[in-house]
């Protein structure tokens, strides 16, 4: 019964003083030096108290017995208020971890909002010179896109859908200003005008990871892409119909499944086996004995 109330009293007298420490911070030295001299204290006298030297005239102990059983009784009551320390350290430890976490989240969150914001406002340059500015917004999009895919998880996707319905859009919105140059004046690896740094860089983004399950296909639809580079892009079940995709690099991308109805491959490159899994019909265009994609011929 001694013992157990003299533990109690110690982890008690603890307990009051941590409590006061953590609440302010001004008074956490006092504090923690109090609870130090109060538990010390306790612990030192506590035992003396409840193992006097003669407790009654029908129980007499010898010294060594009384000395022997306030030792002990100190001894647990140390043990007591260093297992309340560790618990309260644990605790403080994991408190300390879990604002750490939540401060790295919402760092994480305000540089993901800042990075959206200064490619988004890049991307609304509409100066003719401004197509490097603009690509330069829409590769920052992308590597949040590639964060996004590295995250995984519902904000991961829906940061990934917001940035690609972005872009598409922009693709759609913007496709009379395709080229940096007249037809025929900047010409390509294959003869065939430049696209824009802006669009180029559009179309690398959203073909160049494989397409995440459970989102949409990508929209390439009814564009102009005349010499565009999809060299190893992913395109696997991409909506091509009806683009012109006259002298596009496409050698080693993937085009499984990818729409490509009514688009004009003429002088494309491409492998001998790339559009077997794609989507064609007769009115895709892949040679010079066909249509001339709505040009004169030379």
């Amino acid at each position: 019964m001694r013992t157990g109330f003299a533990t109690v009293t110690a982890v008690s007298a603890a307990i009051v003083a941590i409590f006061v420490a953590t609440r302010d911070a001004r008074w956490r030295l006092p504090a923690e030096i109090a609870a130090v001299v109060l538990v010390s204290g306790l612990i030192y006298l506590l035992p003396q108290i409840l193992i006097p030297k003669s407790p009654n005239r029908r129980m007499e102990i010898s010294e060594a017995d009384r000395l022997q059983g306030v030792n002990a009784l100190r001894s647990t009551m140390v043990q007591a208020v260093a297992g309340l320390l560790l618990l309260f350290g644990l605790s403080y430890t994991a408190q300390t971890l879990r604002t750490a976490q939540s401060t790295l989240s919402l760092n994480r969150q305000s540089e993901i909002s800042s990075q959206f914001a200064q490619g988004v406002s890049a991307l609304g340059e509409q100066g003719v010179d401004d197509a490097d500015a603009r690509a330069g917004g829409i590769y920052i999009l992308g590597m949040l896109d590639n964060q996004a895919r590295a995250e995984g998880g519902t904000i991961g996707l829906e940061l990934h859908r917001t940035i690609f319905s972005i872009l598409e859009d922009y693709l759609f919105q913007h496709d009379s200003l395709v080229y940096n140059q007249p037809a025929g004046q900047n010409r390509g690896t294959f003869g065939g005008p430049i696209l824009d740094a802006d669009f180029q860089a559009i179309v690398s983004v959203l073909t160049r990871s494989p397409h995440w399950p459970g989102t949409d296909r990508i929209e390439l639809a009814e564009l102009n892409l005349e010499g565009v580079d999809l060299r190893n892009a992913y395109l696997q079940g991409a909506n091509l119909l009806g683009s012109d995709l006259f002298q596009a690099e496409l050698s080693g991308s993937h085009l499984d499944g990818a729409d490509l109805r009514d688009t004009c491959l003429l002088l494309a490159s491409y492998g001998p086996n790339q559009l077997h899994s794609a989507v064609t019909d007769s009115t895709t265009i892949t040679s010079e004995g066909q249509k001339l994609c709505g040009r004169a011929a030379s």
